[in-house]
């Protein structure tokens, strides 16, 4: 599920929000800082999959969440939760 920036409109905004189990008050929708970019994705590997960073880092790897493999359901769980973190950070203004 990789949504680019596209322009979703508040409805399809809080469809996403509900769907990654995310609840932010309708004030706080501030359209995200991050604007849903969606800067992860699972990645099938040896023995499983894990949830890593669309783009490279300057090293030229891919950042990975995790060490060992995990199973496709395990990664998706994952990835829903590094988003719902991303939204209460920028919700409540908090930089990294």
């Amino acid at each position: 599920m990789l949504i680019s920036k596209a322009e979703l409109t508040k409805e399809e905004t809080l469809a996403l929000l509900r769907l990654l189990q995310v609840s932010l008050p309708i004030n706080t929708y501030t359209y995200i800082s991050l604007h849903l970019q969606m800067p992860y994705e699972v990645a099938p590997v040896k023995g499983g999959y894990k949830v890593r960073k669309t783009q490279k880092e300057p090293s030229g790897r891919y950042k990975y969440f995790s060490t060992m493999p995990l199973t496709k359901a395990r990664a998706e769980a994952q990835m829903k939760a590094l988003y719902a973190s991303e939204a209460r950070k920028s919700a409540s203004g908090r930089k990294k």
